[in-house]
Order: structure tokens, then sequence, then C-alpha cells
């Protein structure tokens, strides 16, 4: 949304009242208005390239959502949610998906989050020949992820005490803020805390090769701040 559009758009949710274009009468209007952005609007106010005042008044109620690679125990959930719906509408009767090819979208990265997810399922349920999705049935570039679980040469006595009387789930989170919080700091480090410096080979976001929204997000779950660094 443009800087100007920003502005007019302030004045509606301040004033609640609108004026047609061409019009001369202001028309009251009662709205609830709900916002939806894939950037961090937080941090673009602060760079400047969103009107601070409007982030205030929209962010009442504020929902992240998180990406799907960062939501993986989702992704069987909404295979099956997805089949429910697809599979009347594509009119086939398949409702179920092997382990294998589960275990391959579970460890893919989904770049296009759930859209992705259903475009890759309604495309596995037109090509399914049989009465169950199989990973033969999904892209080449799904098909090919190596779905055996990766082995870690822990032995018992390496285990950390952080991991005591938690639960898997618990202790893998836990284990990816580590890399996470290493790799950042790192890249913090290299970049002076430069998110969206120009050149762009001096840039954090460009470094990590995530979006700046994703970035400023892992820095504010992780306590970083790019002040830190520089």
């Amino acid at each position: 949304m443009p800087l100007s559009l920003q502005s007019k758009l302030l004045r509606v949710l301040q004033d609640f009242s609108i004026r047609r274009v061409g019009g001369e009468v202001e028309i009251d209007v009662d709205v609830r208005v709900i916002a939806a952005s894939n950037r961090d609007l937080e941090a673009e106010s602060k760079e400047n390239l969103f009107r601070r005042d409007l982030f205030y008044r929209l962010s009442v109620v504020t929902l992240t959502v998180p990406p799907l690679r960062e939501r993986r125990d989702d992704i069987p959930v909404l295979i099956e949610k997805i089949m429910e719906r697809l599979a009347p509408k594509i009119g086939i009767d398949i409702h179920d998906i092997s382990d294998e090819a589960l275990e391959k979208l579970c460890r893919y990265d989904w770049p296009g989050n759930v859209r992705e997810l259903s475009n890759v399922i309604e495309r596995a349920l037109l090509l399914c020949e049989g009465d169950i999705l199989t990973a033969a049935d999904l892209p080449v570039g799904i098909a090919e992820i190596d779905s055996r679980p990766g082995s870690l040469d822990v032995s018992l006595c390496e285990i950390p005490d952080a991991w005591i009387d938690k639960t898997l789930p618990e202790v893998t989170r836990l284990a990816i803020d580590n890399i996470e919080r290493a790799y950042l700091e790192m890249v913090l480090t290299e970049t002076r805390g430069g998110l969206l410096r120009r050149p762009a080979c001096f840039s954090g976001t460009q470094r990590a090769g995530i979006h700046q929204r994703g970035l400023y997000n892992k820095m504010k779950r992780l306590n970083l701040s790019k002040r830190d660094f520089r």
C-alpha cells in the first residue's frame, strides 16, 4: 500500500467517515478492519516504509502465523483436511497417503506455505492412479527428498542436562533455537547489524537467505538486537 493511500486509510480509522470520489458529503462508517501482510510492519515502520501511526492504529490485536517450515507438526493435519476438501471437488475417492510420501512432505521447506501445500496435494490427487497417495505422485523436487531419519552421533553421556524431563518437540525446538542463534549472531557480526544494507552483499537478510520479516521475527524470538552488533 503506497504511503499516500496509507494516510487516507488512517483518516478513515481515526474519523470513522469516508467521502466518495467526487463527493462532498462525509459518510459515517461503522466497520471492523482486519489487515494482513506478509511483511514485518513494525520493522517497516522503523525503516519509514510504513506509516508508524497507521501501524499502531491497526495493531490493536495482532496474530503472527509462522511459516509452515517452522510448524511441521501441522503438515499431516493440513494434508488430511486438504484431501478431504479436494477429493470430492476433483471427483476421486482418495483419502489416504503413504508414510513415505508424508515423511517427504514434512521434510520439505514449503516456501509457498499452505497455498503451495494445497497445490502439491491437488496435483498428486490428479496424477494418482491408485487408492492412496505415494511418493511417486509428488513433484520431483519433493519426491527426491531423503525420507530416512538422519542419525546423530550422540552418546548417552553427551546428552545436555537441559534435555532432561523435556518432550521431543521441546528438545527439538531448543536445539533449533541454539543453531539459529549461533548462525544469526555470525551473520549480524559479519554485516555489523545491517539487515537491509546496500549493496545486498552486506545485508543480513541477503546473507541469511530469508525475508526480512522472518529475520526480524527470529531475532525477536531469540532476543537478538542489531544494535548489539554495530
